[in-house]
């Protein structure tokens, strides 16, 4: 990846914390940010944008339950993402409803779901009591073959590839 790709997402993503602050601020409730699962230098491949739609679908669900007092779209260097504020102030709830979609959905290993609280940190999965999210390839803990490198690229994009496949045979 060169350098001007990893500074646009560097940059991306400080302005995508930022502005999580200024929602929080602003409403004075959580905040969720739904994003897609895509590694490599290129977060808007075409994959990306089917996983983007079935997340987009999923939490519309969750303004079911509470009412939406935001909602906006994001696309650039990070892939497509959606932040959203709903009216339910408990961020550990809302969390755990964001772990549901994760785990219940057939592409819901392809979701990112953060919750920050209103403060703006951060909800952790661990911190509810569920356990860290596993790897796409091996199902050991993503962390650990993040760290080492453990899979190539190709073979994660190939388990990427195999749950769309997945998707649609299910659609």
């Amino acid at each position: 990846m060169d350098n001007i790709k990893i500074d646009a997402i560097l940059n991306e993503r400080e302005a995508r914390w930022h502005r999580v602050i200024q929602l929080s601020n602003e409403w004075e409730k959580p905040v969720i940010v739904g994003s897609v699962v895509m590694p490599g230098p290129d977060k808007n491949a075409p994959c990306a944008e089917i996983i983007f739609r079935e997340l987009v679908e999923a939490l519309k669900q969750l303004s079911k339950v509470w009412p939406l007092l935001h909602w906006e779209v994001l696309h650039g260097a990070l892939g497509p993402a959606v932040i959203l504020v709903l009216a339910q102030g408990d961020a550990r709830l809302l969390k755990r409803a964001a772990v549901g979609i994760e785990e219940s959905s057939v592409v819901g290993r392809l979701f990112d779901i953060d919750v920050y609280d209103e403060d703006g940190r951060p909800v952790s999965r661990t911190e509810l009591g569920f356990s860290d999210r596993r790897c796409l390839v091996c199902g050991g803990p993503v962390s650990e073959c993040r760290r080492s490198a453990k899979h190539t690229l190709n073979e994660v994009v190939g388990k990427i590839e195999e749950i769309i496949k997945v998707l649609l045979v299910k659609k």
